[in-house]
Order: C-alpha cells, then sequence, then structure tokens
C-alpha cells in the first residue's frame, strides 16, 4: 500500500512540476506566440532540430485539416479565424500536436 501512494505521490508531482515549466523545456519544442494573430512559430530546443521539421499541418478543434506546410518552420496563419486548433509537427523519428489560439 505504501508502494502504491509513494507511486502516486510521483506521478501527481511530476504532473504539477511539468505544468510550471515552459513547453520548450517539456517537449523540446515551442509554438509562439500563443494566443498568435498572424504567424506561429516552432522553435526546437536544439536550434539545429529547426532544419528537421518535415510537415506541420493545423486541424480545427473537429480535426479537420486545413494547412499544411513543409520544410518550414514559420506559419503564416492570416487566414485562420479567430479560435482554438491543433498543430501536427512532423519530424523524421516522431509527431507533436500542440494546442494554439488566434487571438
Amino acid at each position: 500500500m505504501k508502494a502504491k501512494l509513494f507511486f502516486l505521490f510521483l506521478v501527481f508531482a511530476s504532473c504539477s512540476f511539468a505544468q510550471d515549466l515552459p513547453e520548450v523545456a517539456i517537449s523540446g519544442v515551442g509554438i509562439y506566440p500563443n494566443p498568435f494573430n498572424e504567424q506561429i512559430f516552432v522553435q526546437n530546443k536544439n536550434q539545429s532540430d529547426t532544419d528537421k521539421i518535415d510537415k506541420i499541418e493545423i486541424y480545427t478543434e473537429q480535426y479537420q485539416k486545413l494547412l499544411s506546410v513543409t520544410r518550414t518552420n514559420v506559419i503564416d496563419a492570416n487566414q485562420l479565424q479567430k479560435g482554438t486548433y491543433f498543430l501536427k509537427i512532423y519530424y523524421p523519428d516522431q509527431v507533436i500536436i500542440r494546442k494554439v489560439v488566434k487571438k
């Protein structure tokens, strides 16, 4: 029983700790500004990894794909309406999804 409680404490503590960290520190990928107006930038903790982005897609909350760009870390989002969107960032070895808001 003590082991289970200790494990739950560790899980809770790590979740709370992760919420206080900047997004870049958690996954190595940061999206800024968020909320955004015109452009969205994808930044990696390791700047050389920015060149490794294969594709970025933007989806609505209903998972409808609106936009797709390749080989860039800057997205022109002028045509998007105000609201919440999901970015799907494709790297050669992983896919990362982040929520963004247009104000």
